[in-house]
């Protein structure tokens, strides 16, 4: 399996904090380097210019591959490291999360399980990430934003997850009038304010 990734920005690696983006984080990079983050996004397998087969093992092993790159190549704390998922994005980020000690974990339009919602890719067939499982073992911050409108994953999933997260410091942020795919249409200023505050706060002195 070959993985793609992307580094985007400008920023001296030695800035003190770094953002992991996941999956949908790369129509989000200009607004991430604008503000002096250090973005990393990759394809999932099969996808994009990745090779191989989405499965979820694959996802899984892809996301790792990119910690590593950043933490052991890289050299990066991961304490300075918020990992970032959207939809689809959450399984493996919460699988990653569930292993690793991020700064924080930002989850966007996130499901309870993948066989919990229809989603209208051609991934996955017999997968599931069990995200509601996992989640009580994710002790890093975190922040999970959900459009109140949205009828593809709906807002019920990202408030479950909330819930059951194993973390002290936690939080629901719903978007009014937002569904699932204008969710940056409608909250776009508001999301990137949250996640850039958020991760500002959780890595400060780190």
């Amino acid at each position: 399996m070959h993985w793609r990734k992307w580094l985007i920005g400008t920023w001296s690696w030695t800035r003190p904090l770094k953002t992991l983006a996941f999956v949908d984080g790369i129509h989000l990079m200009d607004a991430w380097t604008d503000q002096g983050f250090g973005v990393l996004a990759y394809d999932f397998p099969g996808y994009g210019r990745s090779s191989g087969t989405p499965t979820e093992a694959t996802c899984e092993a892809a996301i790792e591959a990119a910690w590593s790159y950043l933490v052991s190549t890289r050299g990066i704390s991961p304490q300075k490291i918020i990992i970032i998922g959207r939809s689809v994005g959450s399984g493996p980020s919460v699988w990653l999360a569930e292993r690793k000690n991020p700064a924080g974990v930002v989850l966007i339009s996130p499901f309870t399980s993948a066989f919990a919602v229809r989603i209208p890719l051609p991934i996955f067939p017999r997968d599931r990430f069990p995200n509601l499982k996992r989640i009580p073992r994710v002790k890093a911050p975190l922040l999970v934003i959900h459009g109140e409108m949205d009828t593809l994953i709906s807002p019920s999933h990202g408030k479950k997850l909330v819930a059951a997260a194993g973390s002290a410091d936690k939080h629901f942020m719903g978007i009014p009038n937002a569904g699932h795919n204008d969710l940056f249409d409608v909250g776009g200023e508001r999301i990137h304010d949250a996640i850039r505050e958020f991760s500002m706060r959780v890595s400060a002195g780190k």
